[in-house]
């Protein structure tokens, strides 16, 4: 029997092995009806997507979707950065480095609609933190040219 991180590092190199064929849009969701795709995916040999993080979000949506993703994680950090910056709020920063870290195995925001809800809700909540943070910075600045 296999420690899961064999199993892992076993489905990343699946993953990457099959990618050479698909780079730019990936493999596609599996569906569970079609054995093939089932057998592809590795599943059959305990393989699953979901333990394996950005690798199978890689898988499913190929080059696209990782830069896809990369995106959403450079506007959450350079918000929580931006916010710490400014405000000392850390609040933004440590879950957005904890979404980062634990994504090489796990993707809580892909597989579970509670993790999509949360950080929808950290990126909105922090963009509307720095909206009224520049707002009242213009405020300032405009009140100081006034006099």
């Amino acid at each position: 029997s296999l420690d899961t991180s064999s199993i892992r590092q076993i489905g990343r190199n699946l993953y990457l092995n099959q990618l050479k064929d698909h780079p730019i849009l990936g493999c596609g969701y599996i569906s569970m009806l079609n054995s093939n795709a089932v057998q592809m995916a590795g599943i059959n040999s305990r393989i699953y997507l979901v333990d394996n993080g950005l690798f199978a979000f890689w898988y499913m949506y190929g080059m696209l979707g990782l830069i896809w993703v990369s995106g959403i994680y450079f506007k959450m950090f350079y918000n929580a950065w931006y916010l710490y910056k400014h405000k000392k709020r850390y609040v933004y920063l440590i879950y957005t480095n904890y979404i980062i870290v634990i994504s090489v195995n796990i993707i809580h925001w892909y597989w579970e609609n509670n993790g999509s809800l949360i950080m929808i809700l950290i990126i909105a909540l922090s963009d509307y933190e720095i909206f009224k943070l520049r707002k009242q910075q213009r405020i300032n600045i405009d009140s100081i040219e006034q006099i």
